[in-house]
């Protein structure tokens, strides 16, 4: 790779990187939403609203997704 292509790497890979961001913020959105919706039916159903089981279903969901994309999962 020489210079010009080094700089075109690094160039496109940023405008990648960029729009990765947003489509990240937009799940984040998207997520928080979601568990506003929740949380309002909990209070509803008259349920607690922190839930140990399900949050430790979600973290192993999530550290095997990672294991699978052979992402570090910690």
């Amino acid at each position: 790779m020489d210079r010009a292509e080094a700089l075109q790497l690094l160039e496109s890979s940023r405008k990648k990187i960029d729009m990765l961001d947003e489509e990240i913020i937009k799940l984040i959105k998207e997520r928080t939403s979601l568990a506003t919706d929740i949380y309002q039916a909990k209070i509803v159903l008259g349920m607690k609203i922190h839930d140990p089981e399900r949050e430790e279903f979600i973290h192993h969901k999530i550290r095997e997704i990672a294991k699978e994309q052979e992402i570090d999962k910690d």
